[in-house]
């Protein structure tokens, strides 16, 4: 028997937005999202690169695949639907890496791209799907990441980019719960990420979602958002897991400078 092999895969994407520079003047990006399909940042962190964008960070947005095998809309329109969520959420930009879709595997090569992709954008910040989710892209680019953060620092692996060091990768949990190391309190901004939610418009009502018992993934995002927020005593938050003990460098920094 021959191997099943992947069908090939649309092309890669970026899209044209407004430039913003970094605040620390060696990094490309304060921030880098990095998502498996063209919708999982804004459903499950958009309110933290919202916060951040709207602080005057610089965030960046790259996903791996352009989402052409998903139930609903094909991969030109999910292309104009992550642009447009872009240009709302405030990202400074958005590529695709053009990654096949539901055919996502930890290989060398794909590994590879993903490290490119921290290298060229040079982030502070390594945002990335919890590697242990249900859905198996979200498994696999959460593994991807992990690899690639520590790839990406590696010069004798660099290309024409040069070897990057990022200094933190925190995972976001998607379809799996697990209890938060921190919770960012997007209260102020979650009606930019509604908002840039409902960009997707091809993925509202899918059949998919309605076949596993629920009706509405947005509203899911929603609940799901009310419960962090309540653990913090805030109307809406996002829950990251620490992929390491976080240095405490100041004492004050155990205050947070939040409310109480």
């Amino acid at each position: 028997m021959t191997a099943r092999r992947a069908p090939a895969a649309p092309p890669p994407f970026s899209c044209a937005l407004p430039a913003k520079r970094s605040r620390n003047p060696a990094a490309g990006c304060d921030v880098l999202a990095l998502g498996p399909h063209p919708d999982d940042v804004e459903l499950v962190i958009g309110g933290t690169v919202a916060a951040c964008a709207k602080a005057g960070l610089r965030v960046v947005a790259v996903e791996m695949t352009r989402g052409e095998s998903g139930t609903r809309g094909d991969a030109v329109t999910r292309e104009r639907e992550a642009c447009r969520a872009a240009k709302i959420l405030g990202l400074a930009a958005r590529e695709n890496l053009g990654l096949p879709d539901a055919h996502l595997e930890f290989t060398l090569a794909y590994r590879h791209a993903v490290a490119d992709a921290i290298r060229r954008h040079r982030p502070d910040v390594v945002l990335a799907p919890w590697y242990e989710d249900a859905h198996p892209d979200h498994a696999i680019a959460g593994r991807l990441v992990q690899a690639a953060f520590f790839e990406a620092r590696l010069k004798k692996l660099a290309g024409p980019e040069g070897a990057w060091f990022a200094r933190l990768l925190y995972y976001y949990p998607c379809r799996n719960y697990r209890h938060p190391d921190l919770v960012v309190d997007v209260t102020d901004v979650w009606a930019l990420k509604k908002r840039a939610m409902y960009a997707h418009r091809s993925q509202v009502g899918s059949r998919s979602v309605r076949a596993a018992g629920s009706s509405d993934v947005f509203a899911n995002v929603e609940f799901r958002d009310r419960h962090y927020g309540a653990l913090i005593g805030r109307p809406f938050g996002e829950g990251l897991l620490a992929s390491a003990p976080l240095p405490v460098t100041d004492p004050r920094q155990l205050l947070f400078g939040g409310r109480t």
